[in-house]
C-alpha cells in the first residue's frame, strides 16, 4: 500500500518542461505576455509549474515560442516570494543575410 501511495504522489507531481511550455505558451497566446508571479497558483500541481516555468523554457530554447526575461523588481503572490520574470512570443522575424 505504501509503495502505491508513493507511485501516485511521484506522477501527481510529475510535470514535463514539454507540458509546463506548452500551458505557458498557450496564456503566452491569450494575453500577449505573462509574469511569473501572476501565473495562476490553485494548487499543488499549478505551483510546481509556476516554480519551474523559467527553468523550463530556457531549457527548451530552440524548440519553444517563448522568450523569458528577468524583471528588475522582486514581488510576491499569494504563496511565494521571487524575482518576477515575464514570458512572451520570441521575436521569429528571421534576419536575412547577405551573400556577397
Amino acid at each position: 500500500m505504501r509503495a502505491f501511495i508513493n507511485s501516485a504522489l511521484e506522477e501527481a507531481f510529475a510535470v514535463s518542461s514539454k507540458d509546463i511550455v506548452g500551458h505557458l505558451e498557450v496564456l503566452v497566446k491569450e494575453s500577449g505576455a505573462v509574469d511569473l508571479l501572476d501565473l495562476p497558483v490553485d494548487d499543488a500541481r499549478s505551483l510546481l509549474l509556476a516554480l519551474c516555468a523559467v527553468e523550463s523554457v530556457r531549457a527548451d530554447k530552440e524548440a519553444t515560442r517563448l522568450d523569458v526575461t528577468r524583471r528588475s523588481e522582486r514581488r510576491a503572490n499569494s504563496v511565494f516570494e521571487a524575482n518576477d520574470y515575464r514570458f512572451r512570443p520570441k521575436d521569429l522575424r528571421c534576419k536575412i543575410l547577405r551573400h556577397d
